[in-house]
């Protein structure tokens, strides 16, 4: 399996890329980061910009490096879009992607946010591939064993 996971202008919030590394490695899939720096649909086609590259590079370079923290190799692919949704969308059957994965996190204010962020509409709303959301598993808390949670052992409270 090929996952395919955005990011968006900053691996800042590597969200969705931490959920696709933990799905890759559950599945023992691949990891393709597409890597995408947002432009004004005001700038003509094929404008020079070698400060959305050099950031891009960059970007593509920290992906790569958190990829291996989580024991994932990361292939990455830059692009420059208007849409970061319409990039995912257009890629996702170039780069021979089984599954879009986007990161889903529990709570009013995260549903929110995916109800407003357009990259989740349009690749929702996308018929012709499948979208993995993977959960994010919280870090540094321990996971209850099969054993444990037979037990009934009650999970620990989250702030």
């Amino acid at each position: 399996m090929r996952y395919l996971t955005p990011i968006v202008e900053t691996a800042s919030n590597s969200s969705h890329l931490r959920a696709t590394c933990q799905l890759a490695a559950r599945d023992g899939g691949q990891v393709v980061a597409l890597v995408i720096g947002l432009v004004p649909r005001s700038l003509p086609m094929g404008a020079d910009v070698p400060e959305r590259w050099s950031r891009l590079e960059y970007e593509a370079a920290r992906a790569r490096r958190l990829g291996r923290e989580l024991g994932q190799q990361v292939e990455t692919i830059l692009v420059l879009s208007d849409s970061a949704g319409e990039a995912v969308v257009q890629l996702a059957e170039e780069c021979s992607a089984s599954a879009v994965c986007l990161a889903y996190e529990p709570g009013l204010r995260a549903a929110l946010g995916r109800w407003r962020d357009p990259l989740w509409r349009r690749v929702l709303n996308e018929p012709n591939f499948p979208v993995v959301i993977e959960r994010l598993e919280p870090t540094g808390a321990p996971r209850p064993t099969e054993a444990e949670l037979a037990r009934g052992r009650p999970l620990p409270a989250r702030r």
